[in-house]
């Protein structure tokens, strides 16, 4: 009996680390695969991710070992650990400190921008049928001609349809989180995991159905042409190569500072990371290859068929990026 309990324990802190892995930055990262090509993308996901996972065991045991948690008993979190006393006296710590809400804010701005890409997707392709031409509901800053007069789209300052249901909804939901959340450390909650691993499936699966057919039935029977346009890249430059290298490890980075904070909802700190992290990593190249894949074919692509993509990624960003976005402003 005690032995079934350790298993569903692993298994329950398994998943829960490998959602948290998840961060909206790689939503956009099949652009990378289409840019610099595919060798190159995949050994930068590696190679951050083997980073992510020694950066996050460091990250656990120097919780333990300066809050004196050994097996977090008590709640944690990354900000107890910076305003812990045997750290307090560091300059790096007291840099990192300041840097921190600034990197949240950070974060939190790029998953908005996400957001309300989608949005506008949304509400232009299935709600308006305008192909977003009327996507923007008002300005501000316009340029002045001679007589002093606005010139027509020329705002500098726009706001879309996505922005205001974005801005509406991510209202409503932090209203709603703070009348029911009491306590501001985290809780493990085997049901929302689950319906997070299901957006994640979701969302493979509507980039799997997007593919169009011609091509899908190519690489079922072992022609894998269709992948030589991404990977060479359009320009794989080292330049491009240093850029992608920072977005994808500022979207990583992220993650081991919520190490222990999901060691102290779980209470313990044998946490499974390394085989969580590399299966999130494999699920995120997966998704990068099938996006790029589609993006690098965008020609054989069938206008009038149904965008199951946009349809995946809408409810990955309701169920997984939104929430997250309300959370990370509880540490600002």
């Amino acid at each position: 009996m005690t032995g079934r309990k350790n298993k569903t324990s692993w298994l329950l802190a398994f998943f829960d680390i490998y959602v948290e892995t998840f961060n909206p930055l790689f939503l956009i990262l099949p652009i990378m695969f289409v840019h610099i090509g595919l060798l190159q993308a995949s050994m930068i996901m590696l190679s951050l991710c083997i980073m992510q996972v020694i950066v996050a065991r460091l990250n656990l045991e120097c919780t333990r070992l300066q809050r004196e948690n050994i097996n977090f008993a008590r709640n944690e979190d990354f900000e107890t650990l910076i305003s812990a006393p045997r750290v307090q006296g560091s300059w790096l710590v007291n840099y990192f400190s300041k840097l921190y809400p600034a990197m949240l804010v950070l974060s939190s701005a790029v998953a908005i921008v996400i957001c309300c890409l989608i949005a506008d997707d949304l509400a232009s392709s299935y709600v308006f049928k305008d192909e977003g031409s009327s996507k923007f509901l008002f300005g501000l800053l316009p340029a002045l001609n001679e007589k002093r007069r606005p010139v027509a789209n020329t705002e500098l300052i726009k706001m879309s349809r996505g922005f205001v249901f974005v801005m509406i909804l991510a209202f409503v939901i932090g209203i709603v989180a703070c009348l029911f959340e009491t306590n501001q450390f985290r809780k493990v909650s085997g049901p929302l995991t689950s319906i997070k691993i299901v957006a994640i499936l979701a969302l493979l699966t509507s980039v799997i159905l997007s593919i169009p057919q011609g091509i899908f039935h190519n690489i079922l029977d072992g022609d894998f042409k269709a992948f030589s346009a991404m990977s060479a890249g359009t320009d794989a430059s080292i330049t491009n190569c240093v850029f992608y290298i920072g977005v994808v490890a500022f979207g990583e980075g992220l993650f081991p500072l919520k190490v222990p904070a999901i060691a102290s909802s779980h209470r313990r700190s044998d946490l499974p990371l390394a085989a969580a992290s590399v299966a999130g990593a494999a699920t995120r190249w997966l998704f990068c290859i099938l996006a790029g894949l589609i993006m690098s074919n965008g020609d054989k692509i069938d206008k009038t068929a149904f965008n199951y993509a946009i349809i995946g990624v809408a409810f990955y960003i309701f169920v997984m990026v939104l929430p997250d976005i309300i959370d990370g402003q509880i540490y600002v």
